[in-house]
């Protein structure tokens, strides 16, 4: 049985959470969360509206107190999506001390984006009372496709990748050349980490003075943006031929030359 709760941000209140790292917990009770993942890790990448596998597993420690062991509900809010949480009654773990697994589906968010994911168990059906141990997933819900910008640099001018580049601003626009979101390159080699990502999407690098473009991959296309100006003259496509499913990282490459 599923049961809305109203108001997730009281929910988060009443249990004092202030969690900024996936996988941080504070246990109230002698019942806590060992692990908690969303479709087999520690995040999950999903089509809009996409099925989620919640599995978790909970160590009840001994009985202290009468039910003060029990786990009977989980309550998970993916937050910031704008929809309640939801709680759901898993079967009851109320007989001695031990380590129980459950699992359960959620619906992912209709809006591609990053989506932080908390979860809370309880002792008692349908969440009532205050959870007896939360875990945040920070990012744990990847809506839509992910994609990595690499930046190079083109020694010779031949279009090689010579050397990684950082500090090099990417853009990602939409099909309609709308600004979505823009991410910095490093220098390591890790490539600016666009997520939500959309078949027709398109992404631009913003151009620095003395540089050239040379290289892009795996689509080329004119640069159509309103900021056409300060970018360079070829951004990529992301399409049906470039773009991975949600689980997977699509790398677009740009490689410049320094005149």
């Amino acid at each position: 049985m599923k049961k809305f709760v109203p108001s997730p941000r009281m929910f988060a209140v009443a249990l004092g959470l202030a969690l900024a790292f996936a996988g941080a917990a504070t246990a109230l009770a002698d019942i806590v969360i060992l692990s908690a993942t969303l479709n087999g890790g520690s995040f999950a990448g999903v089509p809009p509206s996409g099925t989620v596998e919640v599995e978790l597993t909970v160590e009840r420690g001994p009985n202290n107190a009468g039910s003060e062991n029990d786990w009977e509900s989980t309550f998970v809010d993916i937050l910031d999506d704008g929809e309640p949480g939801q709680c759901v009654d898993t079967p009851d773990h109320d007989i001695g001390a031990g380590v129980d697994v459950e699992s359960f589906d959620i619906t992912a968010p209709g809006t591609p984006g990053s989506y932080d994911v908390l979860i809370g168990i309880y002792r008692g059906p349908d969440c009532d009372g205050s959870a007896r141990d939360s875990v945040t997933l920070v990012d744990g819900l990847i809506v839509g496709g992910q994609m990595s910008v690499v930046k190079y640099n083109d020694v010779d001018g031949d279009g090689g990748a010579d050397a990684y580049l950082g500090g090099w601003e990417m853009r990602l626009y939409d099909a309609n050349w709308q600004l979505k979101s823009s991410k910095v390159t490093v220098a390591s080699g890790v490539g600016a980490l666009f997520f939500g990502v959309e078949a027709g999407d398109r992404v631009c690098e913003v151009m620095q003075a003395g540089w050239t473009q040379t290289a892009y991959s795996p689509q080329p296309l004119a640069n159509g943006s309103p900021n056409a100006g300060e970018e360079g003259a070829v951004c990529i496509s992301i399409n049906g031929g470039n773009f991975n499913s949600p689980s997977i990282v699509t790398t677009m490459r740009f490689h410049n030359h320094q005149d």
